[in-house]
């Protein structure tokens, strides 16, 4: 009810509180690196079309670079192949085979279409 949920917002203004004044976080050089940021610090000092030529010369990246971050959605073939394993129908070896399979198979296509992988 309403009290519970005051109880538990009390508790987090303390916790909150609490960290505000742990020693851990008033490191004074952070702190005083924090303390000396300025507007200009916020702004770069070439335009874009300067830096990037810039770029492009020191990095050498593709017209368009691609990262990925995280993981790739799972395929069929992957849920299929979990499914297997917790079936008792491919062993532990038969299953990490599938799944090298699928990252050849992915690292193929990135490379295929101009990812650099």
């Amino acid at each position: 009810g309403t009290d519970g949920i005051a109880a538990e917002l009390a508790a987090n203004r303390a916790d909150l509180a609490s960290r505000a004044d742990a020693v851990i976080t008033r490191d004074p050089a952070v702190r005083a690196r924090t303390a000396a940021i300025t507007d200009a610090d916020g702004r770069r000092s070439q335009p874009y079309a300067e830096r990037t030529v810039a770029q492009r010369a020191h990095l050498g990246l593709p017209m368009l670079p691609t990262t990925t971050i995280g993981s790739f959605p799972q395929t069929t073939e992957l849920r299929t192949a979990r499914a297997d394993l917790r079936a008792g129908r491919i062993d532990e070896a038969g299953y990490e085979e599938r799944i090298k399979d699928e990252i050849r198979e992915v690292l193929s296509f990135q490379e295929k279409a101009g990812i650099d992988v």
